[in-house]
C-alpha cells in the first residue's frame, strides 16, 4: 500500500532568487550544472597557494569544478568545461596560468590536477564547503573576501571560548573604537548580533545622518585585502550568519 504521506519538497540546490542576481553578470557566467557542481565543491587551499590565485576569481571556479569531477585521477574534457560555461579564450588563459605555477597538466583536449600539494605543513589555511561561502564569492566576493571569512571561521574553531573577543557590529556602535563583549547566548535581541573576530583597531566613521556606520579599515595581519574588501568579509556575518 503506497504511502498517503507526500513528501516534502527539496529545496533546489540552483534557486531562481539566486539566478535572478547571478544572470546580471555581463561576463564569466556559469551554466546551471556547473553552479550546481561548484556548490557541492569542497576547497582546502594554504595560504601560499591562495596568494598565487587569490586575483583570479575564474581560477577558484575551475579548479574546484574540476576537482569535484574527478581531475585527480582522472583527464577532464576542455569541451565539457566549454559546456559549463567557461568561456574558450578564459579556459586557455588560466589553463596556462595553472600549468605554469605547476597546479595542473593538460594534453590535447583536456586537463588533469597534478600531485603538487595545495596545503603545506604548519602553514595558514582556507576551507570553502558550504554552498553559503560560493554564492556569497560569486555575488559579492572574491578570493580575498573568501579568505578572510575563511580565517574568521577558523578562529572561532581553534580558539577557546574564554579566550574570544567578540565585537559588536559596525552597525551598532554609538562611538568611536571597538566594543568588546564576553561571549553569551542573547536571544531574541534585535540589536545586538555579534561577530568573532579578535581586532587589534577598527575605525569606524559616523555619518551625518547617524543612520549607517561604515568600515573604513581594520588595522590588522588576520585580514588581507583592501579596506572594501574587508568590509565585504565582515558583511557575510552581518547578514544574520552566525557560526556555531
Amino acid at each position: 500500500m503506497q504511502s498517503l504521506l507526500l513528501k516534502k519538497k527539496e529545496k533546489p540546490v540552483v534557486t531562481i532568487a539566486f539566478l535572478r542576481k547571478y544572470n546580471k553578470k555581463k561576463y564569466n557566467k556559469l551554466t546551471e550544472e556547473a553552479l550546481k557542481i561548484l556548490f557541492k565543491s569542497k576547497l582546502i587551499i594554504g595560504e601560499k597557494m591562495y596568494k598565487e590565485l587569490k586575483e583570479r576569481k575564474i581560477a577558484f571556479e575551475f579548479l574546484a569544478i574540476i576537482r569535484h569531477l574527478g581531475a585527480k585521477a582522472n583527464y577532464i574534457s576542455i569541451l565539457h568545461l566549454q559546456k559549463l560555461g567557461f568561456k574558450r579564450s578564459t579556459l586557455t588563459e588560466t589553463i596556462k596560468f595553472l600549468s605554469n605555477l605547476g597546479y595542473i597538466e593538460h594534453k590535447t583536449g583536456a586537463i588533469k590536477l597534478t600531485k603538487k600539494p595545495w596545503t603545506l605543513k604548519n602553514e595558514k589555511f582556507m576551507k570553502i564547503s558550504s554552498k553559503k561561502l560560493w554564492i556569497h564569492f560569486l555575488l559579492n566576493g572574491s578570493a580575498i573576501t573568501l579568505w578572510n571569512i575563511a580565517r574568521i571561521i577558523a578562529y572561532k574553531k581553534n580558539h577557546s571560548k574564554a579566550n574570544k573577543s567578540l565585537f559588536r557590529n559596525v552597525d551598532f556602535v554609538k562611538d568611536y573604537g571597538t566594543m568588546p563583549y564576553k561571549l553569551e547566548k542573547r536571544k531574541k535581541s534585535k540589536d545586538k548580533r555579534f561577530t568573532t573576530i579578535k581586532l587589534i583597531k577598527t575605525v569606524v566613521k559616523m555619518p551625518e545622518s547617524e543612520k549607517d556606520f561604515v568600515l573604513l579599515r581594520i588595522k590588522n595581519k588576520f585580514f588581507d585585502g583592501s579596506s572594501a574588501t574587508i568590509g565585504k568579509s565582515i558583511n557575510f556575518f552581518k547578514k544574520g550568519f552566525i557560526v556555531n
